[in-house]
């Protein structure tokens, strides 16, 4: 009888450079794990084996590239680039300044007017207890 060996599972997983590759991109543009292990053929748990240091690291690059373009583009006078920066990187806002031309009689009016309707909805409210 001869000695056959039957083997159990998939063939032991040999990582590889392209893969290393996709996994940076897919995990950078903020792809599910588990979605990057369908894409690859192989489980979670397998990806975080071979590739955890793109897994922990690629959005971080990702993001650092991309503030470096920005950067550089609201430094060469991108204005778009300089005015997200300012707002995103250094607090500042846009304030709308509104100017509102009354007279002291329409303003007194006015007061009048909202305390007459505060005082009639409030006797409707008393009336309905």
């Amino acid at each position: 009888m001869a000695d056959t060996k039957k083997t159990m599972g998939r063939p032991k997983y040999k990582e590889n450079e392209e893969h290393r590759k996709t996994v940076a991109m897919m995990i950078a543009a903020g792809i599910p794990q588990k979605s990057i292990g369908r894409c690859l053929n192989v489980d979670v748990k397998t990806l975080k084996k071979y590739y955890g240091h793109e897994m922990d690291n690629a959005a971080d690059i990702a993001n650092a590239k991309v503030a470096e373009s920005l950067f550089k583009q609201a430094t060469q006078g991108n204005t778009t680039a300089g005015i997200w920066w300012t707002k995103a990187k250094m607090g500042w806002k846009e304030t709308r300044e509104q100017n509102v031309n009354i007279t002291k009689v329409e303003l007194t009016e006015r007061i009048n007017e909202g305390r007459a309707r505060v005082a009639k909805l409030r006797l409707v409210q008393n009336n309905e207890k």
